[in-house]
């Protein structure tokens, strides 16, 4: 496959991210997480460097037909074994028919950041990853309730979402570059 050039270093690392995510891999949901990683903080870093905008990250999570699941609950078991019905999405402050792909991006890379990632577990093995983000770091090492955005994604709903983001991305560098 041969390495990227330099001149399209995004463009390149989101495609050969989806190019990875169908490959046959051991730890898919680490893979994915991995993904996801890069798939929030390169877009959104490149867009704070003025390096590349991406106005269709304005638009509504809700209007992706394929996130619909992000306007429902799921239910958990959490870290004292007790079942737990959460929304799988939530911004305070926004309804979840405001929320955009940029809420999204921005909550997501601070969660990442500031390590507020939880698994959950279905017997003894990954169910889902609950993300948070919170408005300082003395929050984020309590894993209280007070947070910012939460989502939580099993393996597959975090394909859809690292797909989205990407195709959403790649789509308007194409439309741009013609």
């Amino acid at each position: 496959m041969g390495y990227p050039t330099i001149g399209q270093f995004d463009v390149n690392i989101i495609s050969r991210t989806i190019q990875n995510l169908d490959a046959k891999v051991q730890n898919t949901y680490t893979h994915l997480v991995n993904s996801l990683m890069g798939l929030v903080i390169l877009p959104r870093q490149w867009n704070l460097q003025r390096r590349r905008t991406i106005t269709s990250f304005e638009s509504r999570i809700l209007e992706s037909e394929n996130l619909n699941f992000l306007n429902n609950k799921d239910i958990f078991t959490n870290e004292d074994n007790l079942n737990e019905e959460i929304p799988i999405l939530e911004l305070r402050g926004k309804n979840i028919q405001e929320i955009t792909f940029k809420d999204i991006i921005d909550n997501l890379r601070h969660s990442v950041a500031h390590q507020s990632i939880r698994p959950t577990q279905e017997n003894d093995s990954w169910h889902g990853i609950i993300f948070r983000s919170y408005r300082n770091d003395e929050q984020a090492t309590h894993w209280g309730n007070d947070y910012r955005m939460q989502l939580y994604l099993t393996e597959e709903q975090l394909r859809i979402l690292v797909t989205e983001i990407a195709d959403k991305y790649l789509a308007e560098v194409d439309n741009n570059d013609q």
